[in-house]
């Protein structure tokens, strides 16, 4: 990212990576038979699962300073590893407590103009934090030091409400269904303006029987407070268990963009750029309500 005027800041929170994980969990229906079911949003006290979670971005761009174009190259891959445990939920499953222990947390890139990648370890890697609703209030406590403010930022909009992938009714293989942008919360704070999902069929993955859902899904995102918003364009799988009504991956693949202005030290600057982007993530099961979790069922 260009250090001047200003590093874009693409994190995982702003893409909302974690919240759409949890936004993977689903309730079956016991009628397999009819090859229909019902699929919602919800947590319960005492899940317990390891979580990893991958976006990566490789993005061609042109920045234009006084009529001058200069040609470059953005790489970024955002890693976290961690297990989180659900302490308290609230009357619609949304959980109100958690508890998450980051092994991994880092970021790796190239910023344009430069030769080298490097990598930032976040503060939050080899550490382990609280998160509480109190009220209108969260709160975020560690086992050691502090959490500097961007940290605890996206560790607060953890508990937001993660809910609108899922229809209200029962689906089946076969079955397609629009997701209303202005309840597709999945996301975070993106602003998701197109969402399809597509009943591909059920499958066995993981040792699961899953739901095999496609989703394609159009979104912006913003990176820094004065920065271009990047729009992404992506598709691919969600894996739903029905034994156990949660959700073990997601694999998106697509495209992303960045055009616009940016101001600083009265010096404009218009972007252009596009490239291919991914975003990976799984969840492996330890609890379901407090129970243990064995591959195939709870």
């Amino acid at each position: 990212m260009p250090r001047t005027p200003r590093r874009f800041a693409i994190t995982l929170s702003t893409l909302g990576l974690a919240a759409l994980a949890a936004a993977l969990t689903a309730f079956a229906s016991p009628a397999a038979a009819q090859q229909k079911y019902r699929l919602k949003e919800a947590a319960a006290k005492g899940d317990a699962s390891d979580n990893n979670g991958i976006f990566t971005l490789g993005m061609k761009i042109t920045a234009t300073v006084g009529g001058i174009a200069q040609n470059a190259e953005l790489r970024v891959r955002q890693e976290e590893k961690y297990h989180e445990e659900v302490l308290a939920v609230d009357a619609k499953g949304i959980p109100t407590s958690i508890r998450r222990s980051y092994s991994v947390k880092k970021e790796t890139g190239q910023d344009p103009g430069e030769e080298a990648e490097k990598t930032t370890v976040s503060p939050l890697q080899g550490r382990t934090v609280t998160i509480r609703r109190n009220g209108a209030k969260v709160e975020v406590t560690a086992d050691k030091g502090t959490i500097p403010a961007k940290e605890r930022k996206e560790l607060e909009d953890a508990l937001k409400d993660s809910s609108g992938v899922f229809p209200d009714r029962e689906v089946g293989p076969g079955d397609d269904w629009d997701v209303d942008p202005k309840a597709a919360k999945f996301l975070g704070d993106a602003d998701v303006t197109k969402a399809n999902c597509h009943f591909q069929d059920v499958v066995d993955y993981e040792g699961h029987k899953c739901a095999h859902i496609h989703l394609t899904l159009d979104f912006s995102a913003r990176t820094g407070d004065q920065s271009p918003p990047l729009k992404c364009r992506v598709a691919g799988d969600l894996y739903q268990a029905l034994d156990i009504q949660r959700g073990l991956a997601m694999n998106l693949t697509g495209t992303a963009s960045m055009k616009g202005d940016l101001t600083a030290n009265g010096t404009t600057l218009s972007f252009n750029g596009e490239g291919p982007v991914e975003m990976k993530m799984s969840a492996k099961w330890m609890k379901v309500s407090g129970k243990a979790v064995a591959p195939g069922g709870a």
